[in-house]
């Protein structure tokens, strides 16, 4: 039985693993950016804070972002399971629900 057990971990974890290598190259891999006043694209691993991302329409954001100006409709659907987009916009607290 132990071994049995041991067996359906050992998958769940290879399962796992195939899932996170998946999500991985669904991100994409540049951002374009406005640094020290410059626009320029870079890696997406090289983003710092204080990085402004320069995202337009049916682009993927590659990183966890804050909305300066403006509205936008997100697809939230691979977070959320929701089917209909989400509105986000510049005006509304950043701390959204409760504990």
């Amino acid at each position: 039985m132990i071994l049995l057990n041991a067996g359906f971990a050992f998958v769940q974890e290879m399962q796992a693993e195939r899932a996170v290598d998946a999500l991985a190259s669904f991100l994409p891999a540049t951002a374009r950016v406005v640094r020290d006043g410059a626009s320029a694209e870079i890696a997406a691993r090289d983003l710092v804070p204080g990085d402004v991302l320069i995202v337009a329409e049916g682009e993927r954001v590659c990183a966890d972002t804050r909305i300066t100006d403006g509205t936008v409709l997100l697809d939230l659907s691979a977070l959320t399971g929701e089917s209909l987009p989400a509105s986000r916009s510049a005006d509304e607290d950043p701390v959204v629900g409760s504990l």
